[in-house]
């Protein structure tokens, strides 16, 4: 399987908040565009507010795990100490993959507010 990952950038904002818009409806949440470009365009002028990054495959079972892999390696060289995931509560895959990865379920709920 082939895998690239690549720094969220201006150039290709457009394609990530497209991919975005389209797996919001699908997961049948809010989404809006303008608060996301936003937040998007300020962590792109300060880096130290975090990173993103397109992972761009052929598909393939590994995905998930290479994903994973590839965000804890970016953690740990930017000494982040903890690192957190969401998942839905009906995937129950992705919840096993994450769990074998040595996450943990939290007894606490994950709550949003729109403003």
């Amino acid at each position: 399987m082939d895998v690239e990952l690549k720094s969220i950038s201006e150039a290709n904002l457009a394609l990530v908040l497209g991919m975005m818009d389209e797996f919001y409806r699908d997961q049948k949440i809010h989404f809006d565009a303008d608060a996301a470009t936003s937040a998007l365009r300020q962590m792109l002028a300060n880096p130290a507010r975090g990173g993103a990054y397109l992972v761009l495959c052929d598909g393939g079972k590994e995905l998930g795990r290479l994903t994973v892999e590839f965000a804890e390696r970016v953690c740990r060289e930017r000494r982040v100490k903890t690192l957190r995931l969401e998942v839905g509560h009906g995937n129950a895959a992705a919840q096993s993959l994450y769990q074998s990865m040595g996450f943990k379920r939290e007894t606490r709920h994950l709550l949003t507010k729109l403003l």
